[in-house]
């Protein structure tokens, strides 16, 4: 009978052991999951975003079908590279892994020959580290003791994750380096458990002029963390990860050429979105004060449906 209680005791103090474990394990998640969520914030609207990149001559991009097919490999294979625990690129990057946006369709240009648009669906969750997001004492302790970082980390160096100096784009460019797997992981964890798939990061614009006020930002897409494994006509496997925050309808314009077989609402987004850059373009040379002038190359309800989809735009009085 002793023998078998203390049996018993053992598996007890066992069972209560791993619990209080368990609820040690997830303690830093719970509070980091805490204080990300103060920067976490949703889109107001359908929110047009652009990215440039170099896309080679090739007929297959003209038809409008296989641009639309490549248009959700490319966010699908780039975003991968949040996820990617191989990845441990820190390369031109302000904020960490993923497909880089900017608000309009003039301030990242020199990035390439070819511009993608995507709309962003309204409500759909962004982490914002345009400004550090302050972590308290308890955050940071936890993840020490769970050694889940090392207390270098917590040093804001170029090459740390700095997080005595708060949650930033910096700690998300670095968490990619080797020695952070287990923060990286944690901080995966918690992007797919809010539902995060944008991350917002100070940057140029613009905007200023074509709006009455506009947002000095820019965005990195990370999409879902739902990764599905693709095998390619040559043999090479492959992943993509589903993004889950796209309206259908994706748009290009190229600086170089012209796309044959173009729908009708591609053709009309294109017009207006290449409109709309040339305005800001000469914005950019001109100057702000010029942009009266400039805006009405839109028409009233081309400038009223621009304004409407860009990030933190108000219209001009003035328009």
């Amino acid at each position: 009978m002793n023998k078998f209680i203390f049996s018993t005791l053992l598996l007890a103090l066992g069972i209560l052991f791993q619990a209080t474990g368990a609820r040690a394990q997830s303690e830093a998640q719970s509070l980091l999951t805490e204080d990300l969520r103060t920067a976490v914030s949703t889109f107001g609207g359908t929110t047009r975003l652009f990215t440039y990149f170099n896309l080679p001559m090739s007929e297959y991009f003209n038809s409008s079908e296989n641009r639309a097919n490549w248009a959700k490999f490319f966010v699908e294979s780039g975003s991968y590279s949040f996820w990617n625990m191989n990845n441990h690129s820190t390369e031109k990057q302000n904020a960490g892994a993923g497909v880089y946006f900017a608000l309009d369709p003039s301030s990242s240009q020199e990035f390439g020959n070819t511009a993608i648009m995507i709309r962003v669906k309204a409500g759909s969750k962004k982490l914002n580290v345009s400004a550090p997001i302050k972590l308290r004492k308890a955050t940071i302790e936890a993840l020490l003791s769970e050694k889940i970082i090392t207390l270098d980390q917590t040093v804001p160096r170029s090459s740390t994750l700095g997080l005595n100096a708060g949650f930033t784009g910096t700690t998300l460019k670095n968490m990619v380096l080797r020695g952070n797997e287990r923060f990286r992981s944690l901080v995966q964890s918690i992007f797919k458990e809010e539902q995060i798939e944008m991350v917002q990061y100070l940057y140029k614009s613009y905007l200023a002029g074509f709006c009455k006020a506009a947002d000095q930002s820019a965005f990195v897409l990370v999409g879902s963390g739902n990764i599905q494994t693709i095998t390619y006509a040559d043999g090479t496997v492959g992943q993509l990860n589903q993004v889950n925050i796209l309206e259908s309808d994706k748009t290009y314009f190229s600086k170089t050429y012209e796309f044959r077989d173009t729908t009708t609402e591609e053709q009309a987004m294109m017009n207006v979105i290449g409109k709309q850059k040339k305005i800001l373009d000469d914005i950019r040379q001109l100057g702000t004060k010029a942009a009266a002038n400039l805006i009405p190359a839109l028409s009233k309800e081309e400038y009223t449906q621009a304004v409407a989809e860009s990030f933190m735009c108000q219209k001009r009085i003035n328009y």
